[in-house]
Formats: structure tokens, sequence, C-alpha cells
């Protein structure tokens, strides 16, 4: 049985919206493999990058990403690391290593915040661009 139709994944990428990432990642989180407990979801590689990303960019926004990396598995920090050096810009790979680094340097994390707050758009354009670009690896998780 499909749980979305083509139609509705495909209007929400071309949506491009933080509403449309955060309902594909509700759609993604819903899937009969996602576990949580494993320090990868049981999901793709993209798939977690994908949803981390999203939730550190959202953390940091919202409360400052010192939350997101407080909260989140060192085991799970390590494999969003590594998944997003070989996919993600040079930049995001820093900024992602530099929290999971430092996230008790105050005055470090504000400035991470405040990149984070001036690379919003740029997040979510690129979040978009890695699920279309995979989107035949991932047509499980949308089915």
């Amino acid at each position: 049985m499909t749980r979305f139709s083509d139609t509705y994944i495909d209007n929400l990428f071309a949506s491009g919206t933080y509403d449309a990432l955060v309902e594909l990642a509700g759609i993604i989180c819903g899937w009969s493999g996602f576990a949580e407990q494993h320090p990868d979801r049981g999901l793709p590689p993209v798939a977690l990058v994908f949803l981390e990303t999203l939730t550190w960019f959202s953390q940091g926004i919202r409360s400052g990403s010192w939350t997101y990396f407080e909260a989140t598995s060192v085991e799970r920090q390590l494999a969003v690391l590594s998944y997003l050096e070989g996919i993600a810009p040079a930049e995001f790979v820093e900024r992602y290593r530099e929290g999971v680094e430092h996230w008790r340097d105050q005055e470090r994390m504000r400035d991470h915040d405040r990149w984070i707050d001036s690379n919003e758009s740029v997040c979510n354009q690129w979040l978009i661009n890695l699920l279309l670009q995979n989107r035949k690896d991932l047509a499980d998780l949308f089915a």
C-alpha cells in the first residue's frame, strides 16, 4: 500500500519551504524501518543526514545548536559527521564538527548559531537538492 502519492511528494520538493522539509522529515520518521534507538536510525545515510541537519539547524535557530549536540548521542553525531564529509558543502562539515567538538563553549556556539541563522535558506535548498538527487534510492521511505 502506498503511503504518499508521487504527486504529493513532488509538490513538497517543488515547494522547497521549511514546512515542506518538516513534512518530508515526518514522512521519513514514519517509515516502517525507522529505528530511533539506533545511531543511524535504521536509515540510509542520505536520509539520516537530511533529518539530522534539519534538526541541527532547527534547534540552532529555536534555542541554540548546543541543545542539539547535548541531546544527540555521540555515536549518532559521529555517524552524521562521517556521512556529511562525503556529501555536504565543506562549511557545513566544518560547522557540524565544531558543534561536535565545542558545544559546551558558549562564545563559540553563539558564533555557530549566527552562522546557522545566516545560512538557513542555503541549508534548506541544499536539503531539498540532496533528497532530489537521491530520490530513487530513497523511494521506499516515501512509498
